[in-house]
């Protein structure tokens, strides 16, 4: 049964927010639009008006055309195939007029006890708390999940999780987050939510000041409301500030991937060094050497200034580590955070500014920029420069004037609105190809931006 809830009071009549059912909504209405076949045979757009007038307005984008690139004819299904699938009931129930907190307790209860959820994806259901809202904040800006709280179907897929294997056309790649990219995480686990889980170690380690013991019943006393974990967490929270710790944590990531991209940028190079000569995942390893970095550059205001001294430092870590027990205790995880500070301590120093003030946080900011562009076309920008890509490379003064033009739209959106312009980055594959070949720059691709800097006009 797919369940709805109508809230007119909200998004107007007609519009319906969906509690269960999104994946299933979007993989039919996704078949209809021709995003994917099946068994090779394409639904027929000319056989539903409705669908047929929206791709002729260009408010559907369809992205097959009648001849595939070999010239042939796409098979398409036949009128009574069409009609029949048109035609399915769905099992559908609305309710109306819910408030937000009916809603999330709602979806709660459907999805605490199916089988079909991990672990974490129960913990997190219908749990509103501080805590939880920062282990959700968190997670979406490391796994590049840009989406604002109410999206709309059509953009799920830009929030969606892919992986090379899958191919779905989802527009989050599991293998570019820094979880897959360097083997904490298998992208199986990273579908589950297995980082949510590790975000909530971490946020709950650094709250307590103490590591938790590794257990299930440990991270579920942290939803617990009822519970004595709960109250002292948002009272900690409260204490450090929810801006101040989300911005700490999102910078000790970025200077431990600029620390690891800086050794090496070929995938999975932390699983190499960590440990060799496997591909499970390093978990332990990887929340373990993140709270040593935590210390050294949040609490101690270090930097890394020797990246190969640190990888070597932690070279074959994972055997070193205490994993003795089943579970692992507080004692055991402050051992193994102890050891690996001593590993690494000594390739960090004081620097002005520090990396807590260096700005390497901007990197992901712009990466999710970019991908927030594709959703929010309205408040977003992008452009390769202010020269043309003639051989003259005159300035192109209708550009400036068009910026001007699209600041003041932006601005018409409203005092609680904002918007960027992105110079050196476009949306267009052929610009970013004439510009490899012109200006001897390498784009680099995100989400269908192509960043090109602005360095190579600098020098004209």
């Amino acid at each position: 049964m797919i369940l709805l809830a109508e809230r007119p009071q909200i998004h107007g009549s007609g519009k319906y927010e969906i509690i269960d059912g999104m994946q299933r909504l979007n993989a039919i209405f996704s078949f209809i639009e021709n995003s994917f076949s099946f068994d090779n045979e394409y639904f027929d757009i000319d056989e539903f008006s409705y669908a047929k007038q929206l791709a002729i307005d260009s408010i559907l984008k369809i992205p097959i055309n009648k001849k595939d690139d070999k010239k042939q004819a796409i098979k398409l299904l036949s009128g009574k195939e069409c009609a029949d699938i048109l035609d399915y009931q769905l099992a559908i129930t609305v309710y109306t007029a819910m408030a937000e907190e009916d809603i999330t307790e709602v979806f709660g209860r459907i999805n605490s006890s199916g089988k079909h959820l991990s672990s974490q994806e129960k913990r997190q259901a219908g749990v509103t708390t501080a805590f939880a809202e920062l282990v959700r904040t968190i997670s979406m800006e490391l796994r590049g999940d840009v989406s604002d709280k109410v999206l709309r179907l059509t953009d799920m897929p830009e929030i969606s999780i892919d992986s090379q294997k899958s191919n779905q056309g989802y527009k989050i790649k599991a293998e570019d987050t820094i979880w897959c990219k360097q083997g904490a995480l298998t992208a199986k686990l990273l579908r589950e939510s297995e980082d949510e889980q590790m975000i909530a170690d971490i946020i709950a380690s650094i709250l307590l000041n103490e590591p938790l013991p590794v257990s299930t019943e440990r991270l579920d006393s942290l939803y617990d409301l009822s519970g004595k974990y709960s109250q002292v967490l948002d009272s900690a929270l409260a204490t450090y500030g929810f801006k101040k710790l989300t911005q700490d944590i999102i910078t000790t990531f970025a200077v431990m991937r600029e620390t690891i991209e800086a050794y090496s940028s070929e995938p999975k190079s932390l699983l190499r060094v960590v440990n060799p000569n496997s591909n499970n995942p390093i978990r332990t390893a990887f929340y373990t050497i993140l709270m040593a970095f935590f210390d050294l550059v949040i609490r101690k205001e270090l930097s890394p200034v020797n990246p190969e001294g640190i990888m070597n430092g932690l070279r074959g870590l994972q055997r070193k580590l205490d994993l003795s027990s089943h579970y692992t205790t507080t004692e055991d995880r402050k051992s193994n955070i102890k050891q690996t500070i001593g590993l690494i301590q000594d390739c960090f120093a004081k620097k002005e500014p520090s990396a807590l003030g260096h700005g390497v946080e901007l990197v992901l900011d712009l990466e999710n920029s970019l991908r927030r562009s594709r959703i929010e076309t309205s408040r977003y920008e992008c452009k390769q420069g202010l020269l043309d890509l003639s051989p003259k490379r005159n300035l192109n003064k209708d550009l400036l004037e068009r910026i001007v033009e699209t600041i003041c739209g932006i601005a018409n959106l409203g005092s609680d609105s904002d918007g960027y312009i992105h110079i050196g980055v476009t949306d267009s594959q052929k610009d970013a190809d004439k510009i490899e070949i012109q200006d001897k720059v390498r784009p680099i691709e995100i989400n269908g931006r192509y960043v090109v800097g602005i360095d190579r006009e600098a020098k004209l």
